[in-house]
């Protein structure tokens, strides 16, 4: 079964979402107990040369177009259900903006990275999955679609209780979890069975004492962050070591899979587990040198938007 978008997202973390979006490409998250590479100074102002406006090849385009407003269309699935009331309008006044296509792009000042995300989420109404005539569930929409409710069975398939994925109110949908907190709302409209959420978020990290750089020589820097700045409850650090290739160019670089076996790192003992930390003080030297051995990787070249 294909898990639905709003719960591959939690099993990532809400909170580092946006981060692991631009920095990273799978839920496999390397957590260390301290900043990396001791003994350099804490330096919290980017230098020059990072900063400016900057995207990403692998991650979307930078700029987003909005078409005309459209308006919403279509009947509810469900005319028995809590949002039988959308039938031909939508909660926002049907109407809403729509964005051609997700993008995302980094804005680097001296103080702060800013993190600017457009996306567009597709929720379809109604709960799913359903169980047709031969007792087999199905699945509405693919992959790229939510599902407004979901439908949990028990060994028998017997529906045993509805969850809600999402709450409309107003001129706004928020998506829940499953111990009741709420997301931020945004605006939607619905096209027919589907709810279209137009999403545009920015993350801002100060450069202070939860999130700086330290140098590794001319060329790189690690930017080392607490995780509770990326909205978890943890005192470790992720760090992200930052090459500037060019004038118009930087890439980062993160821990490869080689890294899990290091002797610094002492949890898991198991192998199963996507989380991975470390105890080391590794200097500048010792981390140039497994960088050269590939226990860390290049993951993602920036350019700049002029």
């Amino acid at each position: 079964m294909n898990l639905p978008l709003h719960s591959y997202y939690k099993c990532c973390g809400l909170g580092i979402l946006f981060f692991l979006q631009l920095f990273l490409y799978s839920c496999t998250e390397y957590y260390f107990s301290s900043p990396q590479p001791a003994g350099r100074e804490n330096i919290v102002e980017f230098p020059d040369e990072y900063l400016g406006k900057w995207y990403s090849q692998d991650t979307g385009t930078y700029s987003i177009e909005f078409t005309d407003t459209q308006k919403t269309s279509g009947q509810e699935d469900d005319p028995g259900g809590p949002y039988s009331d959308l039938r031909g309008t939508n909660a926002a006044n049907g109407i809403a903006p729509f964005a051609k296509e997700d993008s995302s792009f980094i804005i680097i000042n001296k103080k702060n990275i800013q993190l600017l995300f457009f996306s567009i989420d597709k929720i379809v109404t109604g709960a799913w999955p359903r169980l047709n005539k031969s007792s087999e569930f199905i699945y509405s929409g693919d992959n790229t679609y939510n599902w407004l409710r979901s439908i949990e069975y028990d060994s028998l398939k017997r529906p045993v209780d509805t969850l809600e994925n999402y709450l409309l109110h107003g001129n706004m949908i928020y998506e829940t979890d499953d111990k009741g907190y709420l997301d931020k709302g945004y605006p939607y409209v619905l096209d027919k069975d589907t709810i279209i959420v137009t999403k545009r978020d920015t993350v801002c990290i100060d450069l202070g004492e939860n999130a700086f750089l330290r140098k590794l020589d001319d060329r790189f820097h690690v930017l080392n962050i607490r995780s509770r700045v990326l909205g978890e409850h943890s005192p470790w650090w992720q760090i992200f070591i930052l090459e500037k290739t060019s004038a118009a160019t930087f890439s980062v670089w993160e821990c490869s899979v080689k890294a899990k076996t290091l002797p610094s790192m002492f949890y898991p003992k198991s192998s199963r587990s996507d989380l991975f930390y470390f105890n080391c003080n590794w200097t500048a030297a010792e981390m140039m040198q497994l960088m050269k051995e590939e226990y860390f990787i290049n993951t993602g070249d920036y350019f700049r938007k002029e």
